[in-house]
């Protein structure tokens, strides 16, 4: 399990970065680019469960969740820290 919030950071980036490959990127716009797609958006929430061994609340998974990789890592935090 990862322990600190830059490791979060850097594991939520790379499940993104698998979606779309791309060098340079805004990240909204990349954020943008997975919601536009209803199938990616969900398995990227997948991904990001299984990855942390974690399970997101229906209410948690709206269009704010794709804000920002910010808002991702708050929620990862959340639930791995606040158990």
């Amino acid at each position: 399990m990862l322990i600190n919030s830059n490791e979060i950071e850097i594991k939520i980036e790379e499940i993104i970065h698998s979606f779309i490959y791309a060098e340079e990127y805004d990240e909204k716009e990349l954020l943008h680019i997975i919601l536009s797609n209803s199938q990616q958006a969900i398995n990227l929430v997948a991904l990001i469960e299984d990855e942390f061994d974690i399970e997101f609340d229906d209410d948690e998974i709206n269009i704010d969740f794709f804000q920002s990789i910010k808002k991702i890592k708050e929620l990862v935090h959340q639930h791995l820290f606040n158990k």
